[in-house]
């Protein structure tokens, strides 16, 4: 490790070291966006396609959602709507269009057990 004898404070040669430590890491943690925007750029920016809304937090995504989507059927712009479901069963997924909810997973009509 580098040291105030060759010229830098503690500081700076524990943040050199680890600089050039982490740019040497291959796999783990890229914050940013700078790749997804590359990869969908060499699509065709296919996300400019369509209009959409993103609902995201911790608690009440599902009642914005619905609030979200009865408000834009009430202005004669609805769609489907679609919410991962982390809590059913084999990561399936429920989705609705114009206000009806469909659902896969726990009772619905997704893939049945063997013999049921």
């Amino acid at each position: 490790m580098r040291t105030e004898q060759d010229g830098m404070g503690r500081q700076e040669a524990w943040q050199a070291e680890l600089d050039w430590l982490f740019a040497r890491q291959r796999f783990g943690v890229h914050p940013g966006l700078g790749r997804v925007q590359a990869l969908l750029a060499r699509l065709g920016t296919p996300q400019a396609s369509f209009r959409t809304v993103l609902v995201g937090g911790t608690n009440g995504k599902g009642s914005t959602a619905a609030t979200l989507a009865a408000m834009l059927r009430a202005g004669g712009t609805g769609g489907p709507v679609y919410q991962s479901a982390p809590d059913t069963v084999h990561g399936a997924v429920r989705g609705g269009r114009s206000g009806t909810a469909g659902r896969r997973g726990r009772g619905g009509a997704g893939p049945r057990a063997p013999g049921g």
